[in-house]
């Protein structure tokens, strides 16, 4: 991104627990308020010298993602380190498949600390 100026929209998608009718507004405010927490920290400590947008977003991850590849030039996908992203059922496989746009997939490895 650095290299070719480009501007980086960053989501994290993020869905109500199984019977949400259930839980209380706020609860679910505060599920919210930790998803936005962990998003800031993640473009904090590894977006840097890059003009970004981040936004968490309702919804399942592969229609986020497959939501925000209709605009995109690219789709880089975080995975754990050590899945196969070709596997059944992988959200990466499910973009690599449907995405508009060429997808990327890139391990992501846990912080030692």
């Amino acid at each position: 991104a650095l290299l070719v100026d480009a501007r980086l929209r960053i989501e994290l998608a993020w869905q109500p627990p199984d019977l949400a009718s259930l839980v209380p507004f706020r609860v679910e405010m505060s599920l919210v308020q930790i998803a936005e927490n962990r998003l800031a920290e993640l473009v904090h400590h590894n977006v840097q010298g890059v003009e970004a947008d981040s936004m968490v977003v309702e919804g399942s991850p592969s229609r986020v993602l497959l939501d925000a590849a209709k605009v995109a030039d690219y789709l880089l996908i975080g995975r754990p380190d050590g899945v196969d992203p070709r596997r059944s059922g992988s959200i990466a496989a499910y973009c690599a498949n449907h995405a508009t746009c060429p997808v990327i997939v890139v391990p992501v490895r846990k912080a030692v600390s």
